[in-house]
């Protein structure tokens, strides 16, 4: 997912790829087989430099859980908790910058925002 980071007359200053590589797999738990969803990598590459990898993301995973709000009981959005994503650091060892780290969270909430309540048939019965 590129985001393009603009100066304040408009100009692009810095385009940044956000790639995340996600399995969703049938679950087993208490929420009526909700997914489990483990994130298998997440990199963000700025401009032509190499992509750095997120490696504490590696193997985390939730429940998705889509309601009508969108919240969980928890009040997190789709299951996905917030604070995970505080104090993220890049494979180099820095904490990424908050902006940049809301940008991994809202990536993960873009991928089920996409696939799952604008893809998936609602308690309606209908879908985009």
């Amino acid at each position: 997912m590129p985001e393009i980071l603009c100066s304040a007359d408009g100009k692009p200053e810095e385009v940044a790829t956000y790639r995340l590589r996600l399995e969703c797999l049938p679950g087993k738990n208490s929420n009526h087989n909700a997914p489990v969803c483990t994130c298998r990598s997440f990199s963000i590459q700025s401009d032509f430099s190499a992509p750095i990898a997120i490696p504490s993301l590696e193997g985390w995973n939730y429940v998705f859980t889509l309601t009508e709000s969108g919240l969980d009981e928890k009040g997190q959005i789709f299951g996905i908790d917030h604070s995970v994503f505080d104090s993220l650091r890049d494979a180099q060892g820095e904490f990424l910058a908050p902006d940049k780290a809301y940008m991994v969270y809202n990536t993960f909430i873009d991928f089920h925002s996409l696939c799952n309540a604008l893809g998936e048939k609602t308690i309606e019965g209908k879908e985009i």
